[in-house]
């Protein structure tokens, strides 16, 4: 992907697989160019009248050919997918999380990717309602400390009510985990020739 002066940026959004000890946890990341409110135009278009884009709500009701429609829409307009994941136990979800944020975020920067946007998992009933998207951050300083970042990639969290544009993370994240299930092939055949499985 060509860097010279163009701005890049990506949505983000988790995908987890839940099978009694064993887990498959993925961390997908849509690359965009800049400018973001201009792309997030584009995507309210293709969603009309929806408020947001839930892939695994889509699945439920067998809208399978609305999750192709937005594939279809992902490939001509992303300029690169990257999933990042991992396995293990329910009991190392969030260090699963941490470790394949820390490999997406430094991937994401030599892609030329300045401005990274999470889902935001804001707790508002918790003591501490930004306790779980601190935790991200502290992944982001430790990098920077451990000189794998510079301080030019930033990392932002938002509600998908708040950018509806992180759904399409959503999408690419669910569907690299039903890939990495061996599941819904179809799906993951639309866009590998733009996606990167770290």
């Amino acid at each position: 992907m060509s860097q010279e002066e163009q701005r890049y940026f990506a949505v983000m959004d988790e995908s987890i697989s839940q099978n009694g000890e064993f887990s498959i946890y993925v961390i997908s990341a849509a690359i965009f160019k800049e400018p973001r409110f201009a792309m997030e135009t584009i995507f309210q278009e293709f969603l009309a009248k929806a408020h947001i884009f839930k892939t695994s709500y889509l699945a439920d009701r067998k809208r399978f050919a609305r999750i192709m429609s937005a594939l279809k829409w992902n490939l001509k307009h992303a300029e690169l997918n990257i999933s990042s994941w991992d396995s293990g136990t329910l009991l190392s979800q969030e260090g699963s999380r941490q470790y394949c944020l820390a490999k997406l975020l430094i991937t994401l920067q030599r892609e030329g990717v300045t401005r990274c946007i999470m889902d935001s998992r804001e707790n508002p009933n918790a003591f501490d309602p930004q306790g779980p998207n601190k935790r991200d951050l502290h992944t982001l300083n430790y990098l920077r400390e451990e000189l794998l970042l510079s301080n030019g990639i930033e990392l932002i969290h938002l509600r998908d009510d708040q950018l509806k544009l992180i759904g399409c993370a959503d999408l690419i994240s669910w569907v690299t985990r039903k890939h990495l299930l061996g599941e819904e092939s179809s799906f993951w055949d639309v866009v590998s020739p733009k996606s990167l499985l770290i």
